[in-house]
């Protein structure tokens, strides 16, 4: 009978033990490595950071301003060049101002040519020049390039070329590379055109002058 009792007291105690926990106890929780949080989506502490997009810069050539047009003269912008149409050195000459150089064209190719300045960032800058009727009819009438190649890159591999000088700029210093045509580059019906321009290279690359704080020496 006294055993019964204390047995009695016994799990009455641990009843009211086991009653206090259960309001009193505080609530804890687990979360392992693989908890998903709402909307299937990770813990900010937890998640990848995002991929931050790079965009890639085009590099931007600048261009010399362009010169005040003098008595006989015209000047306007064409591309990243400055035309300079008029007489310059006493004749008659259309002249053609790039970042570091000007060279100038006889005023009687005005209507029968036309040029394209590209720059190569694996190659150099390349002004080109072009008999205008071939070139606009299958993409021919090359008459000649002037390609500035970086000191230092090879360009012997050119199947028809003249190294005119070095170029001094404040960038760097530059090959200057006359490239010529290996093919021909012009129709019958344009031939006389054509042939004129090429005769009249050599007086073209005698114009050849450094711009503003680049130097030129001819090989």
């Amino acid at each position: 009978m006294k055993r019964l009792l204390i047995y009695s007291l016994v799990l009455t105690l641990l009843m009211l033990c086991l009653a206090g926990c259960g309001r009193n106890g505080s609530d804890f929780s687990f979360v392992s490595d693989d908890t998903v949080w709402g909307d299937g989506q990770e813990s900010a502490e937890t998640a990848a950071p995002k991929q931050t997009k790079k965009v890639k810069k085009e590099k931007k050539t600048a261009v010399s301003q362009a010169p005040e047009a003098k008595e006989d003269e015209t000047v306007r912008k064409n591309d990243d060049v400055t035309i300079v149409e008029g007489p310059q050195d006493g004749s008659a000459r259309t002249a053609i101002d790039t970042q570091f150089y000007s060279v100038s064209v006889p005023k009687d190719w005005e209507g029968n040519y036309t040029y394209e300045l590209d720059y190569q960032p694996q190659g150099g800058y390349f002004l080109a020049f072009y008999e205008l009727k071939d070139h606009q009819s299958f993409g021919g009438g090359t008459v000649m390039t002037i390609g500035l190649y970086p000191e230092g890159e090879d360009y012997s591999y050119l199947p028809d070329y003249k190294q005119y000088g070095t170029l001094t700029t404040p960038d760097g210093s530059y090959h200057i590379v006359i490239l010529y045509p290996t093919d021909f580059q012009y129709t019958t019906e344009n031939a006389s055109v054509y042939e004129k321009m090429a005769d009249q290279i050599p007086n073209v690359l005698d114009t050849i002058k450094a711009s503003d704080g680049c130097t030129i020496r001819k090989a």
